[in-house]
């Protein structure tokens, strides 16, 4: 088996679309890159939801991917003898896949992508009142709006 040599046969419609894989890979790296860069150097409010949406598009869009060039691409126009070599190719793939969506959510879930908490300073004050036969005690609890 040479691991040099096409998985796809070039004679057949699905098989001239090789290049689709590798083009639509580079484009989704590029774009989830640019999205990473913009949720930390932007507004902090929305960078945890971007990293989490991110994540689940790459939950089901590489599985979704991996389905679909399988059985449209694959299994339409194979090379011959090249089964191993495309097993192998998708094998390497899940892996990345994994680990890209186990960093965005980790990311994600962490305090790097989390808003700024607010703090709240409050006063407590204790108002006595002797206004009758018993005195009672209140607690008033002041934060500012």
């Amino acid at each position: 088996m040479n691991p040099a040599g096409p998985i796809y046969d070039n004679t057949k419609p699905q098989g001239k679309a090789w290049w689709l894989g590798p083009v639509i890979s580079v484009l989704v790296i590029v774009v989830t890159a640019l999205k990473v860069h913009c949720a930390l150097q932007g507004n902090r409010e929305t960078a945890q939801e971007t990293f989490l949406t991110l994540a689940a598009v790459w939950a089901v869009g590489a599985p979704l991917w991996f389905f679909c060039e399988y059985y449209f691409l694959y299994r339409k126009a194979p090379a011959t003898e090249s089964w191993e070599l495309f097993k192998h190719g998708q094998q390497v793939s899940i892996a990345l896949w994994a680990g890209v969506t186990a960093i965005l959510i980790a990311v994600g879930s962490s305090d790097i992508a989390k808003p700024k908490k607010t703090e709240f300073v409050c006063s407590l004050e204790l108002v006595n009142s002797n206004t009758g036969s018993t005195p009672s005690s209140t607690f008033n609890i002041k934060c500012p709006k």
